[in-house]
């Protein structure tokens, strides 16, 4: 890849005796380019052929993902009770 323009070396730390690697600009250009074509694929082979059902359906399921793997705030636990937020933690009667 060096080779062909699209990373070069860096030296790091005291001395130059490490080497790092950074993208050039021929490099960043090259995978960004690449970004879009796979962009376009996905878009191509799996998402246009879904039915309008299927597509309220990968939605649904999508953002139940999404919110079980990082929930919004009204929803996180609540550190001062150890509860959910939006429950209530009691009224104090017993």
């Amino acid at each position: 890849m060096e080779n062909r323009g699209f990373v070069e070396r860096t030296r790091c730390a005291a001395g130059g005796r490490r080497t790092g690697i950074g993208l050039t600009a021929k490099g960043r250009h090259a995978a960004q380019s690449a970004i879009l074509v796979h962009a376009g694929n996905i878009r191509r082979y799996f998402l246009d052929p879904l039915t309008p059902e299927q597509t309220v359906a990968i939605r649904a399921w999508s953002e139940q993902m999404i919110d079980h793997i990082e929930p919004r705030h009204d929803e996180a636990t609540d550190e001062t009770t150890g509860g959910i937020a939006d429950e209530t933690v009691g009224d104090g009667a017993a």
